[in-house]
């Protein structure tokens, strides 16, 4: 038979996940640039320019792959109408693959503090729920491992 955890014990395996789920999130926040980062829809003005590790709207993003894939497939349909191949299509001096994947990560950034923003929620609610004796046991367990004990 089986014994139910008691609320203490839920807390802390609670504690535990968010804690978890924090170093992850920690974890995969080094992102790996293909691009400069700073991209526009016109390459020789430099005042339509923005820097995509620093948009949070996720719209914006979706909009500057599409003029990208729109640009990209008017290039190749210009190359096919020449019946002349010049190349790969880059815009300012990066594939359309690149790019992409440059707005992947940061969409992933955006999640990611999305998440980081919901755990920290829910690790104030659960901190609401801990005993006087959990905190006691919790301070003395961090002191015991900053002394490497």
């Amino acid at each position: 038979m089986s014994t139910k955890p008691t609320i203490d014990q839920q807390v802390m395996n609670l504690f535990d996940l968010v804690r978890a789920r924090q170093q992850a999130i920690a974890a995969s926040e080094k992102p790996r640039w293909e691009t400069t980062c700073t991209i526009g829809t016109n390459p020789d003005a430099v005042t339509d320019r923005m820097n995509i590790q620093t948009v949070s709207d996720a719209g914006r993003l979706v909009d500057m792959l599409g003029f990208l894939l729109q640009r990209r497939d008017y290039f190749n349909k210009a190359e096919e109408l020449l019946g002349f191949k010049v190349g790969v299509f880059k815009w300012m001096g990066y594939t359309v693959d690149q790019w992409t994947r440059d707005f992947k990560t940061r969409l992933a950034q955006i999640e990611l503090a999305a998440k980081r923003a919901e755990l920290k929620i829910l690790e104030a609610r659960l901190d609401k729920l801990i005993t006087m004796e959990q905190r006691r046991e919790l301070e003395l367990a961090a002191i015991q491992k900053e002394m490497g004990l």
